[in-house]
């Protein structure tokens, strides 16, 4: 997913930066083959499993990718745009069980989108709302609209189907927003000479997110944050 992230953003700075100069292409085109370098080390590291996998024949190397498709119940466009997991209590993970969105989550795709809109001009801004909107087409899974694009990626996108539910792609989205929020504060910084108001909008932006670090402050949210007991029989 991050290589996919890194190979956008390589193409929107070879088209608007260097406006396919050649001369700065070949100089580009050089980097870019830099970058397999240790794309290729990291591959060749990990052939032990790759190939164990692809020869093992049957048990564990069918089972990787030719589970079925998974969660399509619990994914839809709306938790995709406000970040907000299906099964998110507030508290703690609760599996399978699809948790209501609270109202003020809804702030966070609206801010992201005005970054959009005010920043437009921005290639940058432009490239992470991009990334945005193919984070959000997939991780609502089959949920409309375009309900059919996760299936047939699933089917048919060499190992896409490593991707047997949607929640990886929030990373995506979570990347997005993390300009697009930022380019809100930046288009108001030189409009306004009172300080306040860029603080108060870093304020207002925190407390969207801040609830969610409570359970892990007070181990509410339990899992790998709860507090582990060595028993005397193992010591």
């Amino acid at each position: 997913i991050i290589l996919f992230v890194l190979a956008l953003i390589a193409v929107f700075e070879l088209v608007y930066v260097e406006k396919m100069n050649p001369r700065a292409l070949r100089t580009n085109l050089r980097t870019i083959a830099m970058y397999f370098v240790p794309i290729g080390v990291f591959g060749l590291l990990n052939l032990y499993w790759i190939l164990g996998i692809a020869t093992i024949g049957s048990g564990v190397g069918d089972g990787v990718f030719e589970t079925s498709l998974f969660g399509n119940q619990y994914f839809n466009i709306s938790q995709a745009l406000t970040l907000f997991h299906p099964y998110w209590s507030g508290g703690k993970i609760i599996p399978f069980v699809q948790q209501p969105i609270p109202a003020y989550f809804w702030l966070i795709p609206f801010i992201a989108i005005a970054g959009l809109m005010l920043a437009k001009k921005n290639y940058k801004v432009l490239v992470f709302g991009l990334i945005g909107i193919i984070g959000i087409l997939l991780t609502k899974q089959s949920g409309a609209p375009f309900s059919h694009v996760y299936a047939w990626l699933f089917d048919n996108f060499p190992g896409f189907n490593a991707y047997r539910e949607a929640s990886k792609f929030y990373l995506l989205i979570a990347l997005s927003y993390s300009v697009l929020i930022p380019a809100v504060y930046i288009w108001l910084k030189p409009k306004y000479k009172y300080r306040y108001i860029g603080v108060g909008f870093i304020a207002a932006v925190l407390i969207l997110f801040i609830p969610n670090l409570k359970p892990v402050f007070t181990n509410e949210i339990g899992a790998t944050f709860e507090e582990k007991h060595v028993p005397d029989a193992y010591t």
